[in-house]
């Protein structure tokens, strides 16, 4: 069974390792060396948190460490397990957990059949640089099948103040699709929006000063009310002409640089969040109304236009 004072190795010297190995060194746990394929990056790693040992060899790292961290990109876990796999170390109790939100422990089979731990570890953050992000109340998914892993990974998800759960392997990509809505896709409907407005002949206030507050206050309802009772707006209120106006507009206006083969995604965008809200706003006691229904309509008709061959 993994302690506290096993000997850790960071695989990987990108952007979440630098917040991982913050929390890490924090709680005191043993990191005795950081590995990167760019040997300047595993240096500059280390040097910040004072690890000793840094390298881009992977023989360097002792076979007195128990604990691998893999930090590196989605499309590199699998060649890096390949090279550990090459390695001629002893196996036995040596646990390696990789960091992908999408990607199951599988992607460590290899491993696994030379008979070492496997587990992946994803926490629901988005890491956009090297700079230090605190790990406090933010959660942890846990995906492994083995109870001991479980169990030493979810004692040290808390003493980095994570808030781990577990997550069975086929909801690994759900769970991702989950983040990648909430995050992703909510910074590309802001760039949706800073386009819609770019070249208007108006003179607006900065784009985040216009559009944070309204932003911050929405998640503030989101937090408060809960999903279904942050909705406000002509959907919402069941605005025909609104709606109608919206659309004549994106179909006029949108640069062409955002249409492909022909199909205008800003407004096909547009349309699916809108059906989107009104199945949110259905699904409410009351369901929809008839305005609310006749711009459902609506919108399935210019889905439907804008989808046709």
């Amino acid at each position: 069974m993994y302690n506290h004072k096993e000997k850790i190795a960071v695989i990987g010297a990108g952007r979440i390792a630098y917040s991982l190995t913050n929390a890490l060194v924090k709680s005191n746990f043993n990191i005795h060396s950081v590995y990167s394929l760019n040997k300047k990056s595993a240096k500059e790693l280390a040097e910040k948190f004072g690890i000793k040992n840094y390298s881009n060899d992977l023989n360097d790292i002792s076979e007195d460490v128990n604990i691998y961290f893999l930090t590196v990109p989605d499309n590199q876990i699998l060649n890096v397990a390949f090279q550990f796999e090459k390695l001629d170390i002893n196996f036995n109790d040596k646990l390696f957990v990789h960091f992908s939100g999408a990607l199951s422990s599988d992607e460590l089979n290899v491993l696994k059949e030379k008979r070492a731990e496997i587990a992946s570890l994803h926490i629901m953050q988005s890491f956009p640089s090297k700079e230090v992000i605190s790990f406090k109340n933010l959660t942890a998914a846990i995906e492994t099948n083995n109870k001991k892993t479980e169990k030493f990974l979810f004692g040290l998800a808390e003493k980095i103040k994570l808030k781990p759960f577990k997550l069975f392997k086929e909801d690994k990509i759900n769970y991702h699709l989950t983040g990648v809505y909430s995050s992703n896709f909510f910074v590309g409907n802001l760039f949706s929006a800073n386009e819609i407005i770019d070249k208007n002949n108006s003179n607006y206030p900065n784009f985040d000063q216009l559009t944070l507050p309204i932003i911050k206050t929405t998640l503030s309802n989101i937090e408060q009310n809960g999903l279904d009772n942050s909705l406000s707006g002509p959907l919402q209120r069941g605005e025909v002409e609104v709606i109608k106006k919206h659309i004549e507009k994106l179909k006029a206006s949108m640069n062409k640089n955002f249409n492909i083969e022909g199909k205008n995604i800003f407004l096909l965008n547009y349309i699916c969040q809108s059906i989107t809200i009104l199945k949110i706003l259905g699904n409410k006691k009351r369901g929809i109304n008839q305005s609310q229904k006749n711009i459902l309509n609506l919108l399935i008709d210019e889905f439907n236009e804008i989808t046709k061959d």
